[in-house]
């Protein structure tokens, strides 16, 4: 990072609450997860999430291993200090990692009601015969 850029940053960091850079970040996460489920184009925006049930893994258990090989990532430079991958940095990969945070949140919670909905409908079949 050039100097200017650190001393930017620091400026910028300091003028603002942590609280205020929190909503922040949370609003680039927004842009972010927006910009790249446009490039899928598909009205299911957790479809390539969804890819993981052809290997018999739940979808929300495919997005947590996303997010291991993420942690990978910042692992290898914790342990080496050298990040392999320059098309993405450190803040991006923590931001790919919080992204995929919620949706694993959110198809855990499909999975969950999903269950309960087919837990209901075999009591409901039970109980008719």
């Amino acid at each position: 990072m050039a100097k200017s850029q650190l001393k930017q940053l620091m400026s910028a960091l300091m003028s603002k609450s942590q609280g205020e850079r929190f909503n922040e970040i949370l609003g680039v996460i927004k842009k972010l997860h927006d910009d790249k489920r446009h490039d899928y184009g598909n009205d299911d925006i957790f479809a390539n999430f969804r890819l993981s049930e052809m290997a018999g893994i739940s979808p929300w258990k495919g997005s947590v291993i996303r997010m291991g090989d993420k942690y990978a990532r910042i692992s290898n430079f914790i342990k080496k200090g050298d990040f392999q991958f320059k098309e993405e940095s450190i803040k991006d990969t923590l931001m790919d990692m919080a992204i995929y945070s919620l949706i694993t949140i959110i198809l855990y919670e499909e999975e969950m009601f999903n269950q309960h909905v087919k837990q209901f409908e075999e009591n409901m079949e039970n109980d008719d015969g």
